[in-house]
């Protein structure tokens, strides 16, 4: 293997180039987790509509069947979960703002779960949308 490559009008150096592979994996692994979880939220037909791709695209990530996700349908793919999970945080506060005003206690178990899965949501929010600053 030659000590370098060019891609893009950039060499790289064979640890560099490692990286880069290695990072593609990452991203091919998360915009499959992703679109498991929008097509589990959403179904596949509505989920391509709102990344704005085939299903029959989402199909091929989900089996991994791309051998790379280009950064446009990526950076779609991961705003459209982030769009889904702060829906599901509006839907859970409303109702967990419902049943306090019904009178039920805050040790209440579907009230605990439903606080949890909220927080759970945010945090992943928070995640993502620090990955996608940071990068």
């Amino acid at each position: 293997m030659p000590s370098s490559f060019i891609r893009q009008n950039r060499t790289f150096s064979p640890d560099e180039a490692k990286m880069s592979a290695a990072t593609a994996i990452d991203y091919d692994d998360a915009a499959r987790s992703f679109v498991e979880r929008i097509e589990n939220l959403r179904g596949r037909d509505a989920a391509a509509r709102a990344i704005g791709a085939g299903s029959g695209t989402l199909e091929n990530i989900r089996r991994g069947r791309r051998k790379g996700i280009s950064v446009g349908l990526f950076v779609r793919i991961q705003g459209a979960v982030i769009r889904e999970l702060e829906k599901e945080i509006r839907t859970l506060e409303a109702e967990i703002a419902f049943a306090e005003q019904c009178g039920v206690g805050a040790d209440n178990g579907e009230i605990l779960a439903a606080q949890a899965a909220m927080q759970k949501a945010i945090t992943t929010v928070e995640r993502l949308t620090r990955r996608g600053r940071a990068e």
